[in-house]
């Protein structure tokens, strides 16, 4: 059969020739210059699984393969209506969410008139939201989600404290900030390479690779920043390890990293920490640290790594050395979250400073088993062996942000666009502005339209607890265009400390 549409094609005639091909009973969508158009209802069943167009065919194939056929467009029929059922944390958090959040930090009152003289102390309080990114891209739709709900909720914090009377003599000063945590040791994909089963890599850091992505972040921060009004700053990997409860920290994994190797990383059973090799030009670093060798000199803990090129070199747990050192992701997040518990202790028994909170906001595909195992399963057996004299951790609290999904329900992947040029049926449909923060600037698309979309889930929480489509957010910015969603002028935030310098320096 030859091609059975072009473009010009009317829906009339298109209908004539779907029901000749013996398909009557389909129900079709088809894109004419980037519309929807319903074409044929003829009876109230969706069309059969999997029925698709092709530029030369018309044929059957089931869906979801690894390699369908080449070029297939499918097509997806439904209401226009989306559900927000309840269920396990919709239905618990369905109303007060910033009360939970509060609550669960320690810094709600713990009763409703706050008489306690725990929450009287004239102490000021500071609340840390943290967001992060491995900046080896323009951020996209699904990094903007995140980076979104923690400004936003973090003014949402902000106010729900001061309404309680914060700052007021009732209760402490608080002031929520947020920070981005940059992952300038991810591997440059363009300088990782395999030998005999073993990976090695060069980080950002050393390649200086994200450099020209660095503007969309800070943009896109300052955009959000002026959307909420919520100050923010910007920390990599060596601000982390500064942290004077790191040392101590990397001291009890390195002295248990066996058994935390096998936990986190269940494929290398290795922690994957490295050190770039010293070699001038060179950088080169194992990436799974299946090479490492542990031991101590004159008692201090101290690794040696392996260069492919220059063979193996040696760094100690010593303040010259610990800010060289790389942790992969799992690593990084135990470490961090450890040391931000450490220090939300340690400033609640300091009378004379601040006390500070931590609270994480990541996406939704970090939660579940792997948040369970590598990081809650491990923390029990840390603080242990660091703080053993403390009776009642301060358990971190981790916010997630709902998925950007693709048609098939897996999650918008920065890592399949930039490494295997997927998502090119979004860039046929014009649609691919919601792969890059650049892209959509290019195209004329607002931000603020997601902005105001996880405003929405945050002011009715029951919307949090589920993940959206990249249909639906499709829809949202062509009511946009259409002049459906009119932009309003953000909502004045409470005061708060003035905004830092931003130092997403280049």
């Amino acid at each position: 059969m030859g091609n059975i549409f072009s473009m010009s094609t009317t829906p009339s005639n298109l209908l004539s020739l779907i029901q000749g091909c013996g398909s009557s009973a389909l129900d079709v969508y088809l894109t004419f210059t980037n519309k929807v158009a319903f074409l044929a209802a003829s009876q109230l069943r969706p069309p059969d699984t999997g029925r698709l167009l092709i530029s030369n065919t018309t044929a059957v194939q089931s869906v979801g393969k690894d390699h369908p056929v080449a070029n297939a467009r499918y097509t997806a029929v439904h209401d226009g209506v989306s559900h927000h059922p309840l269920g396990a944390g919709s239905y618990i958090f369905k109303t007060d969410f910033p009360k939970a959040v509060l609550t669960y930090l320690n810094i709600y009152p713990k009763t409703e008139v706050a008489t306690d003289q725990l929450f009287n102390r004239p102490r000021p309080r500071r609340l840390i939201v943290h967001i992060g990114a491995q900046p080896n891209n323009s951020p996209h739709a699904g990094t903007i989600i995140t980076f979104a709900l923690g400004f936003i909720l973090a003014r949402k914090l902000q106010r729900k404290y001061d309404d309680m009377g914060g700052g007021t003599g009732r209760l402490p000063l608080l002031t929520v900030s947020v920070s981005l945590d940059l992952v300038d040791t991810a591997p440059d994909a363009k300088k990782t390479i395999e030998k005999d089963g073993v990976a090695y890599q060069r980080s950002h850091r050393n390649t200086n690779a994200m450099k020209e992505f660095l503007p969309d972040y800070n943009e896109l921060l300052e955009r959000l920043s002026m959307f909420t009004g919520v100050p923010y700053t910007c920390t990599r990997q060596a601000d982390l390890l500064k942290s004077k409860h790191i040392p101590k920290v990397l001291e009890t994994i390195l002295a248990d990293h066996v058994r935390i190797g096998r936990e986190l990383s269940p494929e290398c059973d290795r922690i994957a920490l490295r050190v770039a090799c010293p070699v001038e030009d060179c950088g080169v670093a194992e990436k799974h640290g299946k090479l490492n060798q542990y031991h101590y000199t004159d008692g201090i803990p101290t690794v040696t790594f392996n260069c492919l090129h220059h063979g193996p070199h040696t760094s100690s747990l010593t303040p010259a050395n610990i800010e060289k050192f790389e942790l992969n992701t799992p690593l990084r997040n135990l470490v961090r979250g450890v040391a931000n518990m450490l220090d939300t202790i340690e400033t609640q028994g300091d009378v004379d400073g601040e006390e500070r909170y931590h609270l994480r906001v990541t996406g939704a595909d970090y939660a579940g088993m792997y948040q369970e195992q590598l990081f809650y399963r491990q923390i029990n057996c840390l603080m242990k062996a660091i703080l053993p004299e403390c009776s009642q951790l301060p358990l971190p609290v981790i916010c997630y942000a709902p998925l950007l999904t693709d048609w098939s329900g897996a999650k918008l992947s920065k890592s399949l666009y930039v490494k295997e040029g997927a998502y090119t049926y979004l860039e046929e449909q014009n649609k691919d502005y919601l792969l890059s923060y650049s892209k959509m600037k290019e195209m004329g698309k607002d931000p603020e339209v997601i902005f105001r979309e996880v405003e929405s889930w945050v002011d009715d929480p029951k919307r949090l607890f589920r993940h959206y489509s990249v249909e639906y957010f499709t829809r949202l910015f062509e009511q946009a265009d259409e002049g459906n969603v009119r932009s309003q002028p953000a909502p004045v935030a409470a005061p708060t400390a003035p905004m830092p310098d931003n130092i997403l320096s280049i």
